[in-house]
């Protein structure tokens, strides 16, 4: 608050916290996590295989279309088309590329942290596919909390014409440490898309976590009704839940109405 004792050439300002021990002060915002910078000339690429067509954005602190820390960076899909079928879209319409959520076509995520149960308030937890984050305090970890990133880590690319393969290495001072790589595949006979994983525990510690891909479909940007249908090639298995709006009939999963389809399947 402004001082009322300082004349208007000499105002300065007085700042009181309850709890300042992990509180953070910085000149300039980090320019990853900074909102004002919502650029829409993040780098990306381009593959095809024949009429199967996609456009992902590459990772990057500084200008990538995806910057925050729920969603790995690598393997999201701007667009995805066979022929003049459109098949994926964003969760939302507007961008923030430090937005939480703000992710879009195959969004993937390791669900549970590694390592937050082990260290205290202030201290660093990892994020397979994000980085080393900041525990503020002694609670359980919730998947929906802007956690403050201590580190990025680095994402290599190597892309050819139909085929984009990421890779990352992490290590946190809790000992855990991994090499992912991160495969996306365009095919033609059948057309589609194949993603493929390699999770390699490279340090002295066991890693548990759940691992999984948000998938938002929306063809030709039309909304979900019963025109829709998905096959799979075996029997999953649900968790219903309010926002589920979904009949299950063996491999086949169809919607009851209008809107989003929000269920685990296993």
């Amino acid at each position: 608050m402004p001082s009322e004792s300082a004349s208007d050439s000499e105002r300065w300002f007085e700042f009181s916290a309850s709890d300042a021990k992990h509180t953070r002060f910085f000149s300039s915002i980090p320019h990853a996590v900074d909102p004002r910078k919502n650029n829409t000339d993040w780098p990306r690429v381009s593959i095809q295989n024949n009429d199967v067509r996609a456009i992902l954005p590459l990772p990057d602190t500084q200008k990538g279309f995806y910057r925050s820390i729920r969603f790995e960076w690598a393997g999201q899909i701007e667009q995805l088309s066979v022929g003049d079928t459109q098949l994926l879209a964003s969760l939302h319409q507007d961008h923030s590329p430090t937005g939480l959520d703000y992710a879009t076509g195959t969004a993937e995520e390791f669900f549970e942290p590694i390592g937050f149960d082990e260290v205290s308030a202030g201290e660093s937890f990892m994020k397979l596919g994000v980085g080393l984050l900041q525990k503020p305090m002694d609670h359980e970890y919730f998947f929906g909390a802007a956690y403050w990133p201590i580190r990025f880590f680095d994402w290599q690319t190597d892309v050819q014409s139909d085929k984009v393969t990421f890779t990352q290495h992490g290590e946190s001072p809790t000992g855990h440490a991994y090499r992912y790589v991160k495969a996306l595949q365009l095919t033609d006979s059948p057309k589609g898309l194949v993603i493929e994983h390699q999770l390699t525990n490279t340090g002295k510690k066991r890693i548990v976590t759940n691992h999984y891909n948000h998938n938002f479909i929306r063809i030709n940007n039309t909304d979900i009704d019963k025109r829709y249908r998905v096959d799979v090639p075996y029997s999953p298995q649900t968790l219903n839940n309010v926002r589920s709006r979904m009949k299950l009939n063996k491999n086949q999963v169809t919607p009851l109405g209008n809107g989003t389809i929000f269920t685990p399947m296993t």
